[in-house]
């Protein structure tokens, strides 16, 4: 039969009335219609075909391709609604799940939401009832309609944030705790399924507890004074730290499992030498392989982003110290003790805790043999970070030092008028010599931990030069000034 005998199907359909040779010519009729892309016309006969023969083996395929053509023609809304009417006519067939799937994605493309997981979960338990009945539950589009499920979730739990009043913080932590447990649980139900979306998916779960760390890190402080806002925002910081953890085990997990799996499903092959011997193109890599691999560098790269984000933290808590405010009232000596006490005991390790997450981004980079921008970040600022507070060091160095300059002349000023302020004067030069010499060798050993922080990492000798110069024109400058006020 040609395209010219179409007509004649039609002919002898109703020619035939409801005979077998009646239901084969309509079904033809539905064949050469599709062939010449008449896809009007397709519809046309299958709907005839489906309304006199229901119970037609063929009945359920050609009543599902009424869907396709309507999409062929653009016509979205009429599909949706074959969607709709196949579950009705065929509730036994494995097809269903894949239609309410089908309905979810045009209602998610319209961005009618709650109806889009209305027919997801429409799918996921169709399916869950087949598999219950021992019948084939289209395990495909089930993992479909949970993948996007879950996506849809994950949209209204980034929008959850953290802000005040304290009532709707505490509440909106809460809900967003118990949504991530969702989320988490959603993607790794996924995974299960073993489809395409596997690796994406497991991608997504360290993506879901980045969320939490980030949202986490972001959260309204309550307005107090300079001093309780930034021990608040050091106390967030850490505990967001720890959520960070959390996302970067995952990541890393997911990624070095997701390579164990693609390499199980690839199987090595001669082919490509042997095409390469005999100047042939090789094979292209299997689609499911560029899938896996996509998801898979984009884990090993979230672990170096998660891992320099994570110092990011840290190095935002040493600015907000560097800048907290002294107490009110102090003496210029007080003054240099609150800041070495601030140094030393808050500020310092929190520059440890900056340049060992730098450093585990590098050596984590070497381990996952890869490449990153965020590796590269990390080198710069074990340097910066470290010179940052080898420099605090330096300022106080100096300021202790025009402390003791300025006394100098007061003192002699003293000496001369037989003043009782004498020992005043003498006291603090004293203990501003001290300090002087405790920040000065303090930096200088810092300058040089830098170096040596550096040799660890790796990092290249250009990238030091300026903390070479740095280094070498405090020493001179600070061993002038000495010797100096030696001469006086």
């Amino acid at each position: 039969v040609s395209f010219p005998d179409l007509p004649g199907c039609f002919s002898a359909a109703d020619k035939e009335g409801d005979s077998t040779r009646a239901e084969v010519s309509l079904f033809n009729a539905s064949v050469f219609s599709v062939r010449a892309t008449d896809w009007e016309r397709a519809i046309r006969v299958n709907r005839k075909f489906v309304g006199k023969y229901p119970a037609s083996k063929d009945a359920d395929n050609l009543f599902y391709d009424i869907a396709n053509y309507y999409l062929k023609l653009s016509d979205w809304d009429n599909a949706n609604e074959i969607y709709g009417e196949y579950a009705q006519k065929f509730p036994d067939s494995p097809r269903t799940v894949e239609t309410f799937y089908r309905r979810g994605e045009y209602y998610e493309g319209r961005n009618e939401l709650a109806q889009a997981r209305l027919e997801y979960e429409k799918a996921m338990e169709k399916s869950a009832d087949f598999k219950k009945r021992e019948r084939d539950n289209n395990p495909f589009f089930s993992a479909e309609a949970l993948f996007r499920l879950t996506d849809l979730k994950y949209r209204n739990y980034a929008e959850i944030r953290f802000r005040l009043p304290k009532t709707a913080l505490d509440e909106s932590k809460e809900r967003k705790k118990n949504a991530l447990l969702e989320i988490v649980d959603g993607y790794a139900r996924v995974t299960s399924y073993g489809t395409m979306r596997l690796y994406e998916a497991t991608f997504k779960i360290g993506m879901s507890y980045e969320e939490f760390a980030q949202t986490w890190a972001d959260q309204e402080i309550p307005e107090v004074d300079d001093t309780r806002r930034i021990v608040a925002k050091k106390e967030v910081n850490q505990t967001a730290t720890q959520l960070y953890e959390r996302s970067l085990d995952a990541y890393k997990q997911g990624a070095l499992a997701l390579v164990r799996l693609a390499q199980s499903y690839s199987v090595p092959d001669s082919s490509d030498s042997t095409a390469l011997a005999r100047n042939e193109k090789v094979a292209q890599l299997d689609t499911t392989m560029q899938v896996a691999w996509r998801w898979i560098n984009r884990s090993k790269d979230k672990v170096s982003e998660v891992l320099y984000d994570v110092a990011e933290l840290n190095h935002e808590s040493m600015q907000n110290l560097l800048s907290a405010p002294a107490p009110e009232n102090l003496s210029r000596v007080a003054l240099f003790e609150f800041r070495l006490q601030l140094l030393s005991k808050f500020v310092q390790p929190v520059v440890v805790q900056i340049t060992r997450a730098h450093q585990r981004n590098i050596q984590e980079c070497d381990s996952l043999q890869i490449q990153s921008l965020w590796m590269e970040q990390s080198r710069s600022r074990i340097v910066a970070t470290n010179n940052a507070l080898a420099q605090e060091y330096a300022k106080l160095a100096r300021q202790s030092l025009a402390l003791y300059a300025g006394d100098l002349e007061n003192y002699k000023r003293a000496v001369a008028a037989n003043d009782v302020q004498i020992l005043e004067w003498q006291d603090e030069m004293s203990n501003a010599v001290d300090f002087s010499r405790n920040f000065a060798k303090t930096a200088l050993q810092t300058y040089v931990g830098t170096l040596q922080q550096a040799q660890k990492s790796a990092i290249r000798p250009e990238a030091l030069a300026e903390t070479h110069d740095q280094m070498l024109a405090f020493a001179f400058l600070a061993s002038r000034t000495y010797d100096s006020l030696a001469t006086v």
